[in-house]
């Protein structure tokens, strides 16, 4: 795919170098640049519109560090043309606070706790 010159240009400028960490393995370092919706005002990082990042992915900073989990992945249209992909996010604290980090927790729990109590009524009927 090629890549709009004008996003080029602006991530030759202003981009920052980021890898992408999927099932707690690096796949591959990509140029993004932090960013606002001026409608909405979420954050997102640009992207190429050709990297393959998807929702759940995690964004790790390469020089500062900074982590980001990858809420959703939109494409966007500018004059017909496919222009940049957008990677809405939280930050890794917010994502500490979020209900999806919560219900993973409690998703977990349950099965373990479902897990001990099969072992502990398989063991009372012995």
């Amino acid at each position: 795919m090629q890549v709009h010159p004008v996003l080029k240009a602006i991530m030759d400028m202003a981009g920052e170098k980021f890898i992408i960490i999927r099932d707690d393995t690096e796949i591959e370092e990509i140029d993004g640049m932090r960013n606002k919706d001026q409608y909405s005002e979420r954050r997102y990082i640009a992207v190429y519109p050709h990297i393959d990042l998807r929702e759940g992915d995690w964004l790790r900073a390469v020089t500062s560090g900074d982590e980001f989990y990858i809420e959703n992945k939109e494409i966007e249209i500018c004059d017909s043309e496919t222009f940049q992909g957008r990677a809405y996010y939280l930050t890794k604290e917010e994502w500490e606070k979020s209900p999806q980090k919560i219900s993973g927790e409690t998703s977990e729990k349950t099965e373990h706790d479902l897990s001990s109590d099969h072992i502990r009524a398989s063991n009372s009927r012995r």
